[in-house]
């Protein structure tokens, strides 16, 4: 960014005067990044004093995490991770340098808390890490608030009990549509088969289904089945089949 001559005048006077960059940057309108640039630009030494490193900061950072650490100390993140290279932590383990992880004090009324509260809701009251939480619910048994994610992750699907197929049950996609189709219920021998090989192939029914409310039409009739389609069924990638031929099938593929 260039400067008039007669800004950039006003720009090292306000400099020269001690103002900071922050309120550089509102005067100029322009950012901070922009005026430390201008500074560089014209060789003018960036009077920014660095906030020197606390001498505990390793203590708080394993016991508050890097949040937390920066909360307790006011600073930024430009200026903590620059304290964490001067002390040569690593920031993607507690346990630099080997240290050992002490087990993190059990508040009181931690039995209490802990189930009405998330855990980014716990490290923030007792302002501890999320590793410390974590090694609370371990030491006490007494777990935090569980989220909704959490709470899918742990649901356990009921398995499915085997039905046992006696007619139609779903018409509208399983006759092109055709949705006040009855519900015919199967008791021929050719019903435990085709319930078999519901699990294999979709659609399987019956081809005497009757299609529309009042009307004997079956599905055998639109189709051309013989006889409108009693005694036969219907598979998905296998066609029309006689009762006979259906049982064999759900025999050849494994039904008793």
């Amino acid at each position: 960014m260039k400067l008039s001559e007669a800004d950039f005048l006003r720009f090292k006077e306000s400099y020269d005067a001690g103002t900071t960059i922050e309120k550089m940057a509102v005067e100029f309108g322009i950012s901070r990044w922009a005026v430390e640039r201008l500074l560089r630009q014209n060789a003018m030494v960036n009077r920014r004093i660095r906030r020197p490193r606390p001498v505990d900061i390793y203590e708080v950072w394993e016991k508050l995490g890097y949040i937390g650490a920066r909360q307790h100390y006011g600073a930024g993140s430009k200026t903590f991770t620059r304290w964490m290279k001067e002390a040569r932590i690593d920031g993607r383990s507690r346990d630099h340098d080997n240290r050992i992880f002490q087990d993190p004090e059990i508040p009181a009324d931690w039995a209490l808390i802990a189930p009405t509260m998330y855990k980014g809701e716990l490290r923030q009251h007792y302002k501890i890490s999320r590793r410390a939480v974590e090694r609370l619910v371990e030491l006490t048994g007494v777990r935090s608030r569980k989220t909704n994610q959490e709470i899918a992750a742990e649901r356990v699907v009921a398995p499915v009990k085997e039905k046992k197929v006696t007619g139609w049950h779903n018409p509208h996609w399983q006759t092109n549509g055709m949705t006040n189709a009855h519900h015919v219920y199967d008791s021929a021998p050719g019903a435990r088969a085709a319930s078999f090989l519901r699990k294999i192939y979709a659609p399987v029914h019956r081809a005497d289904l009757q299609m529309y409310d009042g009307k004997d039409t079956t599905w055998g009739d639109l189709h051309g089945v013989p006889n409108g389609g009693r005694g036969y069924y219907v598979v998905g990638g296998l066609g029309v089949l006689s009762q006979d031929e259906l049982i064999a099938h759900a025999v050849k593929r494994g039904h008793a």
